[in-house]
């Protein structure tokens, strides 16, 4: 399987510790591939992804897959553009 694109995104993990709110954000790749897109923790099939939408939302963008089983949405800090542009080539062909 050859990546045909990749994009970063994050996860944002809120905790209180002692009385006190500790932030993490961990940082994951986004993969496109032409059979399918893979995530840290699941794999989706091209032919199930109906669609890719982005919106900015503050400083951060949000990035949705529309897919048979619903909308997943990740949260990203660079804009996903290139990356939808590159899904959408592959779904179009």
């Amino acid at each position: 399987m050859s990546k045909l694109a990749t994009h970063t995104y994050i996860i944002v993990d809120r905790k209180i510790k002692e009385n006190q709110q500790c932030i993490t954000q961990d940082e994951y790749t986004l993969t496109l591939h032409n059979h399918c897109i893979e995530s840290y923790s699941q794999q989706y099939n091209i032919d199930h992804v109906y669609d890719m939408t982005y919106r900015k939302v503050n400083i951060n963008y949000f990035l949705y897959l529309h897919t048979n089983k619903g909308v997943t949405a990740f949260q990203t800090k660079e804009n996903p553009n290139a990356f939808v542009q590159s899904f959408k080539q592959i779904k179009h062909a």
